[in-house]
């Protein structure tokens, strides 16, 4: 029986999870994380950030139906357009804890009652006190015909209220949620459903949920968005109505310079970024990769700094690797790799080389005064090579456009007999140069 239990349970939550994603089609949810408009795409679960909002201990967003945005922090508040301009903006006698529109009125939660705000000349009116039994710090979304509010704070249970506009000190409680330890840092409603957000606590992910009023369920859709910053003001909108349009600030810039070569294991030093963009939990670091087409999983080092030393663990001489900038999410004080406004620069090829080297082999041990013989050259490296070297009668420079080659050294008439000593001085390749 306990197993019979169980799977029809399990039918239950796939049933609604399945019914959420056919409700969830072509629907956005907007709020506020790290101080910035964001914006789920509630069909895939896709993120993106859209301009920058101030920040405060708790802010609140409602989407008007023609896409502006109504944004509230504190006692105060604006209205900014689609494109993050400032409207108008407004203030409020007391901290403002939840904004909605509901039937043609935009209402106010705070923590001294309800308020109205008129869009047309942007002043605030006092509708009424909450009852005493209600928590001051609620969150408002209109369901139904009927204005509710969810509790925001830390007490448990998490009661909904119905609120009568008329006279909100008359409102009346409905129920608990359930999951007590789910705390909603915003909330918003559509097609009958309320959508909320939660912070990491109790266990729980930030994560986008919903909660059906009627059977008080609450339903977790698979939209999370990290462990850093909270989601809050939620404000769910058809996506026809106010379209997902996210285009990424963040940029991690261009590096200037060209290729690095390294004649010995010294520490590669690109420059550093420039023209880079940083949102405001960004951050900025260099990767040190092998593959450009696959960079995430290909790093071989991260620095703060656009410098690398060699590794031979995990590095080889010859080889090239490549210095790239990364712009994206902080995350404990690493870059959020899944990050959507994810950014990388240019890439700089970095190769640490071996020196040059050569052997000469004369074809003739024996000569006379005033006779040649022919110096065989092999060399190691990367070709063309420039060879200085020395004799007893003087100094000569040779060209090899490959690994091997040879030139003539001669013994002047009239010379003293002894050892002729042919000895390489300075030999450059097509990277460096060994002497």
């Amino acid at each position: 029986m306990k197993t019979i239990k169980t799977i029809a349970l399990s039918a239950v939550i796939l049933s609604a999870l399945l019914a959420w994603h056919s409700a969830a089609q072509a629907q956005v949810v907007y709020g506020q994380r790290l101080g910035l408009l964001a914006i789920f795409e509630l069909e895939d679960c896709t993120f993106c950030e859209k301009f920058p909002l101030p920040t405060c201990s708790a802010p609140d967003i409602t989407v008007l139906t023609d896409g502006r945005i109504i944004w509230t922090c504190n006692q105060g508040g604006n209205l900014y357009d689609t494109l993050g301009n400032v409207i108008n903006s407004f203030s409020c006698p007391h901290e403002i804890h939840s904004t909605c529109m509901h039937n043609d009125t935009f209402y106010l939660g705070t923590s001294g009652g309800l308020y109205t705000l008129d869009l047309v000349n942007y002043q605030t009116a006092f509708i009424g006190d909450f009852p005493a039994g209600m928590p001051s710090e609620v969150g408002l979304y209109s369901l139904n015909g009927s204005l509710y509010c969810a509790n925001l704070d830390n007490a448990g249970g998490r009661p909904i209220w119905q609120v009568n506009t008329a006279d909100p000190s008359a409102s009346v409680f409905i129920q608990n949620m359930p999951n007590g330890t789910l705390q909603p840092r915003g909330v918003g409603s559509l097609n009958g459903l309320m959508y909320f957000s939660t912070g990491n606590t109790a266990g729980f992910p930030n994560r986008i949920w919903i909660y059906d009023q009627v059977t008080n369920t609450v339903i977790p859709t698979p939209c999370t968005y990290g462990n850093t910053g909270i989601f809050w003001g939620v404000s769910v909108m058809p996506s026809a109505t106010a379209p997902l349009s996210c285009p990424c600030v963040t940029s991690a810039g261009t590096i200037p310079g060209g290729p690095i070569n390294l004649c010995n294991l010294g520490n590669a030093v690109a420059s550093s970024a420039v023209s880079v963009v940083l949102q405001n939990n960004d951050i900025l670091r260099y990767l040190l990769v092998t593959n450009t087409a696959d960079i995430v999983n290909s790093i071989l080092a991260v620095s703060t700094t656009p410098s690398f030393a060699f590794n031979p663990a995990t590095m080889s001489v010859g080889t090239t690797y490549y210095i790239v900038a990364a712009a994206g999410d902080n995350q404990s004080g690493n870059i959020n790799y899944n990050d959507p406004c994810l950014s990388f620069s240019n890439a700089i090829p970095v190769t640490w080389r071996s020196l040059p080297s050569v052997s000469l082999v004369a074809d003739n041990t024996n000569l006379c005064a005033g006779t040649c013989s022919m110096i065989t050259a092999t060399l190691t490296g990367n070709p063309p090579f420039s060879l200085t070297y020395t004799t007893p009668f003087g100094n000569g420079t040779q060209s090899f456009s490959n690994n091997t080659g040879a030139f003539e050294v001669c013994i002047p008439f009239g010379a003293n007999a002894g050892p002729l000593v042919v000895q390489a001085t300075v030999l450059t390749d097509a990277h460096c140069t060994c002497q």
